[in-house]
């Protein structure tokens, strides 16, 4: 399981924290934060789908947990982002 947490998670954030700091290096500030807050949401999508593969909960169960682990992870980073903007209701 920790192996599928490496392949799932770890490494596309790696590779993707990797080519965020050579853009950064080269001076491409907005690609380079971009590409990290995509990294992050990579990260907590690859970490979350373990919530699938929990044989003692329903699906129900399952899809509420998933719906409140990105709103209270996926949703702030978006906010922040600058990507959408705040004073639109």
């Amino acid at each position: 399981m920790i192996l599928q947490i490496f392949y799932r998670a770890i490494i596309p954030f790696a590779v993707m924290s990797f080519i965020s700091l050579i853009l950064l290096l080269q001076e491409k500030n907005y690609q380079a934060k971009g590409t990290f807050i995509t990294s992050l949401i990579i990260l907590i999508l690859g970490l979350s789908s373990f919530i699938y593969e929990i044989n003692t909960l329903n699906l129900k169960q399952k899809t509420i947990v998933h719906f409140v682990l990105m709103l209270v992870t996926i949703y702030p980073i978006l906010l922040l982002s600058g990507w959408f903007k705040l004073n639109v209701f």
